[in-house]
C-alpha cells in the first residue's frame, strides 16, 4: 500500500509541475518584453544565491553576480507574483543533494525568505543542522526532510499553522523538537494522519506527547511511550459516543520499546475506557501481535473480545473504524494537503 501511494504521489507531482513549472505561467504583461531581473525580489535573490551556493546541485563555483542575471531559471525555485508588492517572491524550493563526496549544508539565508511556503530538503548529500533561521518564517506550512544525513532540526521549528511535515529516513536525527506539541490536525479523521509523518528516523528515548495531531513516529529508536499520549487524545463527541473518529492519536509500532508494566493509574483509566485501551494496543503493537511490550496488557484474544463487544455495543460506530481494523486508517499513505510544484 505504501509503495502504491508512494508512486501515487509522485504522479500527482509530476502532473503539478508540469502545470506549475517555473513562474512564466503567473507572469504579468510586460511591455519591454522579456522577464527582467528587477522583477525579482532583491533580497530573495541574495539569499538564495547563498543557499544554492552551499547546495551540491550545480551551482557551486558560481558568481553572484552571474547568478542573479536569470533566477527565473533556477532549478527547483518557485517564485510568484506579488500584486501588491509589484515584484516575484520566493515562495517554494527543493534542495536535493545525492552525491556523498560532498558535503551540502542548508544555509542560514534560508531564513531571509519571508514569502516562504514550502521548504523540501531530499538526499543524502545534506549533513549538519537546518539552521535555527528557518524557525523565522511565518509563512511556512509545509516541511520535508527526506533521506539526509542532517542530525539536528531547531526545537522551535513546528507551529499550529502547519498542515503538511514529513520528516522521513534521516537516520542521524536523534531527538524530535519540542515544537512538535504544536502540530494540529484540524479535521479529526484518521485519513489524515500522514500529514504529520515521522516515519524511520533515528529518533530515541521517550515519545513525544502529542496531543492535538496525527502523528506517525513509526519505525524509530524510541525505548518508551509517554503514558500521557495513551490510548489518543479524545476532541469531541459524535453519534453519542466518544469513538476512534473523535480522537487525535500517535502511532509507535515498530519502535524497540522495553518490556515493562502499564502503571496502575494508566491501566486504571484504560480499563475504564474500553476505546483508549484498543487504541494504544493499535499505538504500539499494530501488526506485531505476539510483540507486546507491556506485560500486564490484555492479550490479542482479550483485545479481540473487548473490540467486538464495545462495536456490538455500539454498531453506529462500526463503518468508521472496525472495517479497516487491523490496517488503520492512520498507518495508510494518503495524498497530503500540501503537494509541492517542484521536484528534483
Amino acid at each position: 500500500m505504501r509503495k502504491f501511494v508512494e508512486v501515487l504521489f509522485t504522479i500527482v507531482l509530476v502532473a503539478t509541475l508540469g502545470l506549475t513549472s517555473g513562474c512564466r505561467s503567473d507572469d504579468p504583461d510586460n511591455p519591454e518584453g522579456g522577464e527582467k531581473p528587477r522583477h525579482y525580489n532583491e533580497t530573495d535573490s541574495l539569499s538564495m544565491c547563498e543557499v544554492l551556493k552551499n547546495v551540491d546541485g550545480g551551482y557551486w563555483g558560481k558568481e553572484t553576480e552571474e547568478m542573479l542575471k536569470h533566477p527565473a531559471d533556477w532549478k527547483n525555485v518557485i517564485w510568484r507574483w506579488m500584486e501588491d508588492e509589484q515584484q516575484y517572491r520566493i515562495v517554494e524550493v527543493l534542495l536535493g543533494a545525492e552525491s556523498t563526496t560532498s558535503k551540502s549544508y542548508v544555509h542560514p539565508a534560508i531564513g531571509d525568505l519571508t514569502h516562504l511556503e514550502g521548504l523540501w530538503v531530499n538526499g543524502p548529500g545534506f549533513w549538519g543542522a537546518l539552521p535555527s533561521t528557518v524557525c523565522n518564517l511565518e509563512n511556512l506550512i509545509a516541511l520535508r526532510i527526506e533521506s539526509t544525513n542532517m542530525s539536528v532540526i531547531p526545537d522551535e521549528i513546528f507551529s499550529e499553522r502547519m498542515v503538511y511535515v514529513l520528516i522521513e529516513m534521516n537516520p542521524l536525527l536523534r531527538e524530535v523538537p519540542s515544537s512538535v506539541k504544536n502540530l494540529k490536525t484540524r479535521n479529526y479523521t484518521w485519513k489524515d494522519c500522514e500529514l504529520f509523518s515521522f516515519y524511520n528516523n533515528g529518533f530515541q528515548g521517550r515519545c513525544p506527547v502529542v496531543k492535538n495531531a496525527n502523528v506517525n513516529f513509526r519505525s524509530n529508536e524510541f525505548s518508551a511511550i509517554d503514558w500521557e499520549s495513551a490510548g489518543g487524545e479524545c476532541h469531541s463527541v459524535t453519534k453519542g459516543v466518544s469513538g476512534p473518529e473523535d480522537r487525535t492519536l500517535s502511532f509507535f509500532n515498530y519502535n524497540p520499546f522495553e518490556k515493562c508494566e502499564i502503571p496502575e493509574d494508566v491501566m486504571t483509566k484504560l480499563c475504564s475506557d474500553t476505546i483508549s485501551l484498543l487504541l494504544l494496543y493499535d499505538q504500539v503493537v499494530g501488526f506485531h501481535l505476539d510483540d507486546v511490550p507491556y506485560t500486564n496488557m490484555p492479550d490479542s484474544d482479550e483485545i479481540i473480545r473487548l473490540k467486538s463487544e464495545w462495536y456490538g455495543n455500539h454498531p453506529e460506530c462500526r463503518a468508521d473504524y472496525v472495517e479497516e481494523t487491523e490496517v488503520s486508517r492512520a498507518l495508510k499513505q494518503t495524498l497530503p494537503a500540501y503537494t509541492f510544484s517542484v521536484m528534483e
